[in-house]
């Protein structure tokens, strides 16, 4: 599995009154949408498209009932998600939930030995 990162300058979150230094920001190597996960559950499964929509549509709501409830919610072993309270979270972050709200995704044993064996390429 190759991992594809670029190099991004800005100041260390932990030291905000430091200099700018170089920070890897990985770079996505594809976008896969609710649509294209769908047909590829409808071809496996022989069901209709529309109802795998409609499953991953109710799975999706029941996910957020459990997270605003608190809960911790198990990926299947790959990790965990659930909402944290933190104030220093703002819009536009990409794990803003609401004010003072973020998502915490915890990664599995088995997605860290994954991980350890990850080729990283640096891209422009």
């Amino acid at each position: 599995m190759a991992i594809n990162y670029r190099l991004v300058k800005r100041k260390d979150p932990n030291d905000p009154e430091g200099k700018e230094r170089y920070f890897p920001k990985v770079v996505p190597c594809g976008f896969v949408g609710l649509q294209e996960i769908a047909e590829q559950i409808a071809n496996k499964t022989e069901k209709p498209i529309e109802e795998v929509v409609l499953y991953i549509h109710y799975y999706l709501q029941e996910l957020k009932v459990k997270l605003k409830k608190g809960e911790i919610v198990d990926f299947l072993g790959m990790g965990t998600l659930q909402h944290v309270k933190d104030d220093t979270v703002k819009e536009g972050d990409p794990d803003f939930v609401e004010k003072g709200i973020r998502s915490v995704f915890v990664q599995s044993e088995y997605m860290t030995k994954l991980m350890e064996n990850a080729e990283f390429r640096r891209v422009e």
